[in-house]
């Protein structure tokens, strides 16, 4: 008995079989398009989160099951956020220092108003992501006095929730601030320069002055002399015309 191809089941609802024959997997709609960027713009900007959220819910996890490389999981952890705020407070500072010396291209004050509200958003950004990373190093240090056991002990308890066994909403916000800063302060600056850049192709005319790597284009002409000082004579007078002329 023919029972045809075989299909797999799934729970997941899809399209009718008229709208499988009018949609190709090869050309999703718009719809679907717009999902996917916008997911994947969701998950660029909360990336942050998520990884310490991940992180710290395993710390919480070996913590609650008593295992014996608690302490030795929770120290490195210290250690390696220690040396990511390090990390940040430096790139913060130069992507700081490329967004200063960008806003004070001549360019930039006759581009679209919105690259200057880009750039100094860039820059307010990783001002505020050096400054954090700076107190969360200074707090993180102040845990060094206490001995390996009771450090992790602590530490544990900053990172976990009272009453239950997920990390704490403040501490995971406040921890994943300078690295969130950091990489919306260079996308504000990426999307402010590709706005500068790509801008005045719809602005601009595509005229012949546009084409400046063409070989016949004219070079500008050359600025005109300046006129001669009506106390300096030309050069055919000699001293003999001079005496002529005086008599």
């Amino acid at each position: 008995m023919d029972v045809g191809p075989y299909q797999p089941k799934s729970n997941i609802p899809g399209p009718r079989q008229d709208e499988r024959n009018e949609t190709s997997p090869f050309s999703p709609s718009s719809s679907h398009l717009w999902s996917r960027a916008i997911l994947t713009f969701h998950y660029t900007m909360q990336m942050p989160w998520h990884c310490q959220h991940w992180t710290i819910q395993r710390l919480i996890s070996m913590h609650s099951s008593s295992s014996s490389n608690n302490v030795t999981e929770v120290l490195l952890w210290e250690e390696n956020t220690k040396a990511q705020l390090q990390f940040v407070a430096l790139a913060s500072t130069l992507v700081a220092g490329v967004t200063g010396a960008s806003v004070a291209w001549t360019v930039a004050e006759s581009a679209h108003w919105m690259v200057l509200v880009l750039w100094y958003g860039s820059l307010v950004m990783g001002l505020y992501s050096v400054i954090i990373a700076f107190h969360l190093s200074i707090m993180l240090s102040a845990y060094d006095v206490f001995a390996r056991e009771e450090r992790a002990e602590r530490l544990s308890d900053m990172l976990k929730h009272a009453a239950k066994e997920e990390p704490r909403w403040r501490s995971q916000w406040v921890l994943q601030m300078p690295v969130a800063l950091f990489s919306w302060s260079v996308i504000s600056y990426l999307v402010g320069l590709a706005l500068l850049v790509v801008r005045p192709l719809w602005t601009m005319g595509w005229v012949k002055e546009s084409w400046v790597c063409a070989p016949d284009y004219p070079p500008p002409p050359p600025p005109p002399p300046p006129p001669p000082s009506p106390s300096i004579l030309p050069f055919p007078f000699s001293a003999r015309a001079l005496r002529d002329r005086d008599r």
